[in-house]
């Protein structure tokens, strides 16, 4: 098994620079054992030097695609891997319950919110390494965005990711995939930040299988700070024009609206959606959630729903499908929050 080489955390430590900031909203922090840790990680973000602004209470369907979710107790928004670092890094050493979000395209947030500290990773930088072929991306990087920069290069092998929503951290963490395509086949290797420092993981430590891996079976384990793809030379016109294709496919078969992406993995042999279709559960509704009438494994936010509605519908089709087809779904979504469950 190859070692994982470990990173000393004060090599990637920038000096802070104490500048104006504004918290963008400021109400009491909830009270409880980590209202003064939050209050200090706030603190420190405001005299950080990348314009980060705190926001107390923020409501988690403001930052997930399903448009559903209750309060974060703290939610920050960083751009770069160099803030990621720095309020993650702070997050460990006060020794609070923080999530690290993307898009949140494969998320469903409780309403009840998220008691703790959330870290909303959206942007980065991209770069091509030295021998040519292989590319590293930020976390927070756009991955579709990142798949047509790599095209624009003369690359091939992420085709299948400029169809998929979300950030590059995301589709590390979930091996994310389309069109045959997973980010298991491309991922070289992983900066992760945890406890103790900075470090690399590979494949072996990574364990990727359909829709998962060790970071996302162990919620907590590390956060990932950006990833290493090797690629392969190809033409950019035609890599261009497959890309474009099929996300034109994709517009023309998967729902627009808000939702959290495919809900379930696919069981081996089958179709989720055509599993879902069969039992019945085409268009069905829950308060203001609905399943999707162009995609039945798509759960769709009309306007109104609450992450209960999506939940019980969830439930409604794991037990329709497991009554009438006698098939267990797996859930590819992933609930986070004070969920009663």
């Amino acid at each position: 098994m190859r070692s994982a080489a470990r990173i000393p955390a004060h090599a990637h430590t920038n000096g802070i620079t104490t500048v104006s900031a504004t918290i963008v909203r400021y109400e009491t922090p909830t009270e409880g054992p980590s209202e003064g840790k939050l209050a200090t990680i706030a603190a420190s973000a405001l005299q950080a030097s990348f314009g980060l602004k705190p926001v107390w209470r923020e409501p988690l369907a403001k930052h997930t695609s399903v448009r559903v979710g209750g309060p974060a107790d703290l939610l920050i928004r960083v751009r770069s891997q160099e803030a990621l670092r720095l309020v993650a890094t702070e997050a460990y050493t006060q020794a609070i319950p923080f999530r690290v979000i993307g898009d949140g395209t494969n998320l469903i947030a409780a309403e009840a919110g998220f008691r703790g500290l959330v870290i909303r990773n959206h942007g980065g930088d991209r770069k091509l390494c030295a021998d040519g072929v292989s590319v590293w991306a930020d976390a927070g990087c756009s991955l579709i965005s990142t798949a047509r920069w790599t095209a624009s290069l003369g690359l091939s092998g992420l085709e299948g990711a400029a169809t998929i929503p979300g950030t590059v951290g995301g589709a590390v963490v979930n091996n994310a995939g389309a069109y045959g395509w997973t980010a298991a086949d491309s991922v070289v290797r992983t900066k992760v930040l945890d406890r103790y420092g900075e470090r690399w993981m590979y494949p072996d430590e990574l364990r990727y299988s359909y829709r998962t891996s060790t970071l996302k079976e162990q919620p907590g384990y590390a956060v990932v700070l950006g990833a290493e793809m090797r690629l392969t030379p190809g033409d950019a016109d035609r890599i261009l024009a497959t890309m474009q294709s099929r996300l034109e496919t994709r517009q023309r078969t998967q729902p627009t609206a808000p939702s959290s992406g495919s809900v379930f993995r696919n069981p081996a042999g089958h179709s989720a959606w055509k599993l879902i279709d069969e039992a019945g559960m085409r268009g069905k509704e829950s308060g203001g959630a609905h399943v999707s009438a162009l995609h039945t494994n798509f759960i769709i936010n009309g306007g109104s729903a609450t992450a209960d509605d999506v939940l019980a519908l969830i439930r409604e089709i794991e037990e329709a499908v497991k009554s009438r087809l006698h098939i267990s779904l797996q859930r590819e979504i992933e609930l986070f929050g004070e969920w009663e469950e």
